[in-house]
């Protein structure tokens, strides 16, 4: 028997809820319980977001994302390297913001998952920081991409710090150009690291060392000896050595030598 003025809910789900969002629920209809719903032909539901009072969900978007984007002061503009393909610095840009979906990210979301441990190794709680440096393929990946660069890596180093630019040697001769070539290198192996990840996940494949250090040279040749309009980049050369080609001297030096 239902008693007048007294709201009751009665459910018809196509799945079963979540537990995290059964309690949500439980949490609203408690809210709700005490409010008095009086049918009136003037009655009417008005959204306050939009003057004509009508909601649209491509108007509530708008709306979070400015609020989003108030809370990410200085963060909101999205990161750039012009030697690289777009995808790969929205790549980057997702990453700094922590907004690709590893667990503990997806799980923020409120997602219900089995455990928040790295789906890889099983290791350590998965955060966009042990993806892309703390885990053993990815240790492995930038070390190998730091002996190409000729250079080193701190064992302990930031998020920040790794896609802003290896510490390590750092010749004080090379120019501008350099830091644009290393940090798209950088980036291209973030981005590797990652495809890698999915595709242990999904195609249960387990990642390769000198492999991915491959597809990182060809990747990165591909996209900086297209796009570079200061410097030509040689195949062989750059296999070699890749900050040789940072210094936009070498040309003469390189040449001289032949001579």
């Amino acid at each position: 028997m239902q008693i007048p003025n007294v709201l009751q809910f009665t459910w018809s789900w196509s799945r079963l809820p979540s537990r995290r969002t059964e309690i949500e629920l439980i949490e609203l209809q408690k809210m709700l319980i005490d409010y008095s719903f009086i049918h009136s032909e003037s009655d009417s539901w008005s959204c306050n977001l939009q003057p004509n009072g009508l909601f649209s969900v491509e108007n509530l978007t708008h709306q979070i994302d400015g609020k989003l984007q108030c809370k990410q002061s200085g963060m909101n503009k999205t990161m750039s390297n012009k030697l690289l393909p777009q995808k790969i610095c929205i790549f980057v840009w997702r990453v700094m913001l922590r907004r690709i979906p590893v667990r503990v990210e997806l799980d923020k979301c409120g997602i219900d998952l089995d455990s928040l441990r790295c789906s890889v190794c099983n290791d350590n709680i998965e955060t966009v920081e042990h993806i892309l440096i703390d885990y053993a393929f990815a240790k492995d990946l930038w070390e190998r991409v730091s002996r190409w660069w000729n250079s080193s890596i701190p064992i302990h180093s930031s998020l920040e710090e790794r896609f802003k630019g290896i510490r390590g040697n750092v010749n004080p001769n090379l120019t501008n150009t350099s830091s644009v070539f290393r940090q798209a290198i950088e980036w291209v192996c973030g981005y590797v690291i990652w495809q890698n990840r999915n595709h242990v996940i999904i195609r249960k494949k387990k990642g390769n060392g000198p492999l991915a250090l491959m597809e990182i040279q060809t990747r990165s040749f591909e996209w900086l000896s297209s796009r570079s309009k200061k410097v030509k980049i040689y195949w062989n050369q750059w296999l070699l050595n890749p900050s040789y080609f940072g210094d936009l001297g070498w040309h003469q030096r390189y040449f001289s030598s032949i001579d």
